[in-house]
């Protein structure tokens, strides 16, 4: 299951990048793909109007920029730091409503804003 779990992130994280504008890499440039994600598994993405891409799941690092299980890349493929929530326990799912609104759906007992 956990193999399927990963497959999965890894496909998602895929697609939320392949939405972002494209980005040249430099030779020896490390690849996203593979330095993104410090933890388990992203489980789910979902785009925002403005470009930004909300991932979620099992992790506690993104880029470089801790965070738990709930992240943000801005439009380029950034971390947004401004975006400053966490989640404790796992997230399977998210949505973004027409009014900006995120929905996480999961197996979790908090979501707090991190200062």
């Amino acid at each position: 299951m956990k193999t399927i779990h990963r497959l999965l992130a890894r496909l998602t994280l895929i697609l939320a990048l392949f939405a972002l504008p494209a980005a040249h890499a430099a030779p020896g440039d490390v690849d996203p793909l593979d330095a993104a994600v410090v933890g388990n598994y992203i489980t789910a993405s979902a785009v925002q109007p403005d470009g930004k891409t909300i991932i979620a799941g099992r992790f506690t690092s993104v880029l470089g920029q801790q965070t738990t299980n709930i992240a943000r890349l801005n439009a380029d493929g950034t971390f947004d730091a401004g975006f400053y929530f966490s989640v404790t326990g796992d997230v399977y799912c998210v949505a973004v409503q027409a009014d900006g609104r995120i929905l996480l759906g999961g197996s979790f007992a908090a979501v707090g804003s991190v200062p």
